[in-house]
Order: C-alpha cells, then structure tokens, then sequence
C-alpha cells in the first residue's frame, strides 16, 4: 500500500493503458460492469490525453496502442471472454508497453482478480511496479 501525501499536475497530458482482462472468468454480468466502467473512464479523458487496450486471458493483444481515445470504447466492447487469465503477466506486459512513456502515465487493470495462469514470479513483477513511473 501507498499513502499519496500531494498530487501535482493535474493539467498534464495524460497517457492510460486499459489492460482488460478478457479471460473465461469474467463472462457475463462481470465483463458488462468492467466495460461500463472502461467507457465511463475514456469519457473524461481529455483532448490531449491518449489512450490504450491491452486485452489479456492466457495470451496478450494490443489492440489498440497508446493514441487518442476514440475507438477505445467499441474495441472494449468487442472483446470475447475465454480461457484462463494470466494476471500477473499481464501486469508486467502492461509496464513494459508504458516504460517509453515521457508522460503521467497510469495503468488501468480491469479483472476479476483471479489469477490461474501467469509464469512470472509475484516479487518480479512487485519490482517492475517500484521501479515504473507508471501508476497502476
């Protein structure tokens, strides 16, 4: 856990990667309240912010790279729920796609939190988060 103590820049563009999780787990009522709330986040970016997905279950898509947010919504919309979920390994695929990032940057995860399939270690993926400035 962390305790924000100030938060400065608020102005700034912002860049945000949707990592979704799009795994057998989240079929049904599940994927409808995570998509509602991606759609209802992409509605407040502003005109200088940009925008991502990373859809992940057992494998990883970007389906759509860091760019204006537009087309966010109906890519969310189609992406099919199947298979296991990988969650940890999304979560370190998620910061390598945003560690080129010059801007405030934070990594949205969208998921069920059930995590049946990731190979990488919980404390390698702990170390790429402190060491990102990334917020996730």
């Amino acid at each position: 856990l962390q305790s924000v103590d100030a938060v400065f820049g608020e102005q700034e563009p912002l860049d945000v990667l949707f990592a979704f999780d799009r795994s057998a787990s989240t079929t049904g009522d599940l994927i409808a309240r995570l998509r509602e709330s991606a759609r209802a986040i992409v509605a407040t970016l502003g005109a200088d912010d940009r925008a991502g997905l990373l859809a992940f279950n057992n494998r990883f898509a970007l389906v759509a790279p860091l760019g204006p947010p537009a087309g966010l919504p109906r890519a969310i919309d189609a992406l099919v729920p199947e298979s296991g979920t990988a969650l940890l390994d999304a979560a370190s695929v998620a910061f390598g796609l945003t560690a080129a990032s010059t801007r405030r940057t934070m990594i949205l995860l969208f998921t069920d939190g059930a995590d049946t399939l990731s190979w990488l270690p919980e404390r390698l993926v702990i170390e790429q988060a402190r060491s990102s400035d990334a917020v996730l």
